[in-house]
């Protein structure tokens, strides 16, 4: 780049006004051309030296004196800080750092999302493949995750693994001529990082480790799945983690799996039926349900020739699936059918509809309180039903009906008690005792017949079969 359009720049646009100052920072290496090898740091360091650079010059006269340095106006030192941060943008994403890209104007937008990156927090661990989270699924986990991680370069993940390694020429994707609105990336990307996933070249310094982080990343979510680490482990010792999502997205993304996906989410969507008689799904889950098959039908039609459902038969379909004679329903129903907005327009039905469901929940709330007490029949003993009964529920029991709770409750325990799996077993530990009892006084009295026969008939025969008693109980009660 000339000398002449470098001094351009710095009085243009950094409002360098001090000849001297231009031609020190020229001397220095800020051009259009280098200005992208200075970071925050190098910039903040450049100013301080230019104003205290320190030792001795010679003067107009010859002699040596201080070197004062050169002022260095604050607003002109931070102009150069975005300057150089804009030129490092540019060089990432392949845009050439000129008149064109280097306005002020431009320049001094990167400011928010300079903010935006050192702000930046990168989301929670990633979730692994499960059963509640199939393969299919986590993908679309997985690209939310690395458009939201920021690699070493702080540019997202997502950059590794997008479908085209080559990135298109500039040219292709200009700023577009000056206006008042104009933004400093290409016309084509909505955001500086969309930007950055589809053109920072995979030849970047920072691209081999991030390239491992995303095979980490992989290897973490499959550990507990052989068949997925199958999948990925030809890759490992390389670190590519491009080439490892490319294998598992071989594996388990063919026609075939999205024909399976849209097999299952038309099933959802023709086949469920809801009634209202299940309190554990209610009508805003049979909804989103619809919703999140149809996004599935979306998903599988980016990848396969299928013809995606139009908004009037996604009504249809819901429409048909709700089977519930409520009057509150049946009209909201009817509505919607006749409004054109509303037969057109998935969201606006299901949210018409879950607003006229409200009534609808509430009256059955009510039936629900009701169902736990019956009325009295058999004279005069009040009726209920035995279970368990919450603290508003119980409260609305008359006393008899408390009363007669009390009883089966007390009633119920009883028979549990003698039904216990533990009252068979002590109804066998008596028998073996009483078995015990009767075998303990046969030995007794035969013990006794022989001694006396031994003994002539001794006096004290009694009292020795009474020892012989006691110490036969006593190794009774001793045995384990």
């Amino acid at each position: 780049m000339n000398r002449q359009a470098s001094n351009a720049f710095l009085r243009d646009q950094i409002r360098v006004t001090s000849a001297e100052l231009r031609d020190k920072l020229i001397e220095e290496g800020i051009t259009y051309d280098t200005i992208a090898d200075f970071d925050e740091e190098d910039i903040q360091s450049l100013c301080a030296s230019i104003r205290r650079p320190g030792g001795q010059i010679q003067d107009a006269n010859g002699d040596r004196v201080r070197n004062d340095g050169i002022a260095v106006p604050y607003l002109v030192e931070k102009r150069l800080r975005m300057a150089s941060y804009a030129a490092r943008y540019y060089t990432l994403v392949g845009r050439p750092v000129d008149a064109l890209s280097m306005t002020w104007e431009l320049v001094s937008q990167f400011e928010a999302f300079k903010e935006l990156q050192d702000e930046h927090k990168d989301p929670k661990d990633l979730p692994p493949v499960s059963k509640s989270l199939p393969i299919l699924k986590w993908m679309e986990v997985f690209e939310s995750y690395l458009q939201n991680t920021l690699g070493v370069a702080k540019v997202p993940l997502a950059y590794v693994t997008r479908d085209d390694v080559e990135v298109e020429p500039i040219a292709s994707n200009p700023l577009g001529p000056p206006r008042q609105d104009q933004q400093p990336f290409g016309q084509k990307y909505p955001t500086y990082y969309e930007e950055m996933i589809a053109r920072t070249s995979h030849t970047h310094p920072s691209y081999a480790a991030d390239n491992r982080t995303v095979l980490e990343l992989l290897v973490k979510s499959f550990k507990e799945y052989p068949s997925l680490m199958s999948s990925i482990r030809p890759h490992q010792r390389g670190g590519n983690g491009r080439a490892a999502m490319q294998a598992v997205v071989l594996h388990n993304m063919g026609n075939t799996k999205w024909d399976d996906l849209i097999d299952k989410a038309m099933n959802k969507i023709t086949k469920a039926v809801w009634n209202g008689k299940n309190s554990r799904y209610p009508l805003i889950r049979h909804i989103s349900d619809h919703r999140t098959s149809y996004n599935d039908i979306v998903k599988a039609a980016d990848n396969i020739d299928y013809a995606v459902m139009n908004e009037r038969t996604r009504v249809t379909h819901l429409l048909d699936s709700i089977q519930c004679n409520h009057q509150q329903l049946v009209a909201a129903k009817t509505a919607i059918l006749s409004d054109d907005a509303k037969r057109n327009d998935f969201e606006l039905a299901a949210d018409f509809l879950l607003l006229n469901a409200k009534s609808f929940k509430s009256e059955k709330t009510q039936n629900d309180w009701n169902v736990s007490v019956l009325k009295q029949k058999d004279g005069n003993r009040a009726q209920v039903e035995l279970r368990y009964y919450k603290k508003k529920e119980y409260e609305k029991l008359s006393k008899d009906q408390k009363a007669e709770l009390h009883r089966l409750r007390k009633e119920k325990g009883e028979k549990d008690s003698n039904n216990a799996p533990g009252s068979e077993n002590q109804k066998t530990i008596s028998a073996l005792q009483s078995k015990i009892d009767k075998l303990e006084n046969l030995l007794t009295h035969t013990i006794s017949a022989m001694e006396s026969s031994a003994n002539g008939g001794d006096d004290d025969t009694e009292e020795k079969c009474e020892k012989k008693r006691v110490r036969f109980n006593n190794a009774l009660t001793q045995r384990p």
